[in-house]
Formats: C-alpha cells, structure tokens, sequence
C-alpha cells in the first residue's frame, strides 16, 4: 500500500484506540487521510465486518481479531478508493469506555462537524448521500446526522428514515431528529396530504395543512386544554411519532430530539408564543407523553431558538408580524430575543441549540447570551443549524460551541469548496468520536 506503514507489524494493538480508521491512520506517514475502509472481520463480536466502505470501524470489545482490509477510501487533495488483499491482526486492547452523549458534548471537545440530511428518503440507499458527498469532496465523514420526521408526501418514507438513523448510530455516529410537521387539528392520516407551504401570510393565516402555518388564541388554548379534542387529536399524532421512537430505543439509540424548533419565530405554527402556558409547554407535554406513556427516556432533548433581528415580533419592525395587527385572536408583540422567555426549563432539556440565520452572524453578543443560559442551565452548547460555517476566528473566540450543523443541501451554495473544506479539516468528524453510550431498553 502506498501510504499505511505496516511492514514490520506483525500485529497491530489497539494503544487505546477507539476504532479501526483512527487505529490505521495512526499508521500514515504522509498526509494522507483514511476516510472509510472495507474489510471482513474473525469476530464480531470485537469488530464488525463493513457493508461497503465503513468510515469508523468502532471496536465493540477487546480481543484478537483478523481483518481481511479490502478496500480503502483515501484522501490527499482529492479522493480515491484503492482496491486491496491485505490481512491485518488487530489486538484491541486498553479500549476507552463508552460516554453518554450529553457527557460528551459537555467536555467541549472541540467542534464537531455535522450535516442535516434535507433529502425526501425515498431511496433507502441514498439516505446518507450527502454524508458521502463531504466525504468524497473534503476527506471527512460528518460526525452527525441529523434528519426530519418529514411531512407531506414524504411521511410514506419515515421507516427509511429511521433505519437509516439506526444504522448511523451502528456504525458510531451521533444522530438527530427534528420535527417539521402538520399542525394538530390535522389527523395522522391527514399528514400525508400537509406540505411546508410558505410563510406568507395570505396562505399561513388560514390554517392550513402546512409546517408554515397559524393556529389563533383560540385554537392553542383549546390545544393546552388537556380535556379538549385538539388535544387528544394532537395526543394520538404524538403517539405515532412514539411508535417510529420506540424502535430507536430499542435499538439502543441515543437520539438527539428536537421539537418544535426555532421558538421564538412566529411563521411555524408552534411558534412565537414566550411563557408559561406558550411554545414551552407544549415541549414539555411532548416530552412527558413520549416518557410517561413510552416510556423513552433514553431521548437527548434539545432546546432550539433562533438568532433573530432585534425588531422581530414587533408591529414596528418585523414585516411578517404586521399579519396579526387588528386580527381576531392574533398573536401579541414578544421579545424574539428573550430567549429564557421560551426555555421549557432547566430539567426539561438536555442540550441548548441555537440556529444561525441573521445577518449579523456569528457575533460575541449572540454568543454571550446563548452561553450565560448554557451556563446558568448547566447545558452544552451547540449550533443547531447554519447556511455558513462559523470561521477559524470566530470559533477560536468562541470555544463554547461543540458542534456546529449545515443545513443540507445548501450548504454547497452558501460556502466556497475553501470554507467548507477549513472547517471539516478543523472539526471533528466520525472516526475522531469516542464509543458512546446506548439508551436502555425500555422498562
């Protein structure tokens, strides 16, 4: 082989490495960089044998394994993949426990370098399409996936989805699930026919069978009273989502979830709605039917705001929210930028994200408010989803953040092929993540 230096190892130990693409690496002498391998394992038990190209290779337990290597996805300015008949005796010893997830981020380990997946699903094969995509264009497999209980015509590919979320989390990844999804008056039949719509207010307005959508005064207190049959409507939705949750854990996957995200903005229709009987209740019953009822209590729960401009959700300022001035059961001016007016609170999350979409960016008062709710809540903090990476500069001044998430597709758009290739070669991607925790099979 042209880059591994393994000629006078007889076999390789382990040395505490966590799985099998930093264990190789660790034998590069250039800068070549392993990016997946392929290989057949003589137990698996220590370590499974890959379905294609595996970019982490994790060690399940200590032990001599024989691995037949055929494959491997280099990188060094550019990729490729070399066709290999190469056995290797591995002897995976002192091997790092595992860590919960929520531990993990809390070590501010760096920044971990994720991709939300904003594809349909409809083919199970490509379900991670744009995790190879950043692997073949700048040599690292993103460290999270992050995916959507979809909506529309593509709720019929939920299962994808969520196999495909298990079989992430097997190989060794940290995974997330958000929720773009029909307002509660619609059944669960119902969501096949929604869709995101837009956010304008002639279509938002009516109440439709959108993400993009609006529920009066009226409507959300019928939706808050427990007895009401919005509510129980809305109960039976939330225990279809649990049926697709439940296989997760008992797949012992620790999921990040996040509901009803981005708060503080008005055009969804869980949104825009600060205090006690608001958008934060509704997280909090959410999170007390999928533990009380499913009992998943093996859910990383994520807290979500976004960054907005300082005049959103005034009649002076914001644009959009002029929809609800002189409307019946519209919604009242709110500060966007209290953003503890919105926390469900401190024993009611685990991990405090923030999405970055305003001009102003990635600045110290931004980051100064998320940290002192980090602080005072005691949560990690992460970038929940961005069009732009955050730079070398601004994460040197910012260390806080521990991981930090690209929306999709467009992150191709938003940031030149130099950027994007900066900040994966800074991030850590997934053969740099520890063996982590499992959830507990349900009780």
């Amino acid at each position: 082989m042209s880059h591994l230096d393994l000629a006078d190892a007889s076999a390789i130990r382990s040395d505490g490495h966590g799985n099998l693409i930093s264990l190789l690496q660790a034998h590069v002498p250039t800068r070549a960089r392993i990016v997946a391998a392929s290989f057949t394992s003589s137990d698996e038990s220590v370590v499974r044998s890959s379905k294609g190209l595996d970019p982490k290779g994790e060690f399940l337990s200590e032990g001599a394994v024989e691995l037949r290597l055929d494959r491997v996805h280099w990188f060094d300015r550019g990729s490729g993949v070399e066709e290999l008949d190469l056995r290797l005796e591995i002897v995976v010893d002192d091997l790092p426990a595992r860590v919960d997830v929520v531990d993990f981020l809390r070590r501010e380990p760096g920044i971990v370098g994720g991709m939300h997946h904003d594809m349909p699903y409809t083919d199970a094969a490509q379900c991670d399409v744009l995790h190879r995509r950043v692997a073949w264009e700048l040599g690292v497999y993103p460290a999270l996936y992050s995916a959507d209980f979809l909506t529309g015509e593509t709720v019929a590919h939920r299962q994808n989805m969520i196999d495909e979320v298990i079989r992430q989390w097997r190989t060794g990844n940290l995974v997330q699930i958000m929720f773009h999804v029909s307002p509660p008056q619609y059944t669960v039949a119902q969501e096949r026919d929604g869709g995101w719509g837009t956010d304008a207010a002639a279509e938002a307005l009516a109440s439709p069978n959108r993400v993009y959508s609006y529920l009066d005064e009226a409507r959300w207190a019928e939706l808050m009273d427990e007895e009401s049959a919005l509510a129980a409507n809305w109960n039976d939705r939330v225990d279809e989502y649990a049926r697709y949750l439940v296989q997760l854990q008992d797949a012992g996957v620790r999921v990040l979830l996040r509901p009803f995200h981005e708060m503080n903005q008005h055009v969804f229709w869980w949104g825009g709605r600060p205090g006690p009987s608001g958008t934060a209740e509704l997280y909090r019953r959410f999170r007390a039917r999928l533990e009380t009822r499913w009992r998943l209590d093996g859910i990383v729960w994520v807290w979500n705001v976004q960054d907005l401009p300082d005049d959103y959700g005034r009649f002076g300022g914001d644009e959009k929210f002029a929809r609800y001035r002189g409307l019946e059961g519209g919604l009242d001016e709110y500060d966007a930028n209290d953003w503890s007016a919105f926390s469900p609170g401190p024993d009611h999350y685990d991990v405090l994200s923030v999405d970055f979409y305003d001009d102003e960016g990635f600045s110290a008062r931004r980051y100064e408010q998320a940290l002192a709710i980090a602080e005072r809540d005691g949560k990690p903090l992460i970038i929940g989803e961005t069009f732009v990476f955050p730079t070398a500069a601004e994460r040197r001044a910012q260390p806080r953040w521990t991981l930090a998430m690209p929306w999709g597709v467009r992150t191709w758009r938003y940031n030149t092929p130099e950027a994007m290739a900066e900040f994966y070669d800074d991030a850590i991607g997934i053969a740099g993540l520890p063996r982590f925790r499992g959830a507990s099979t349900r009780r």
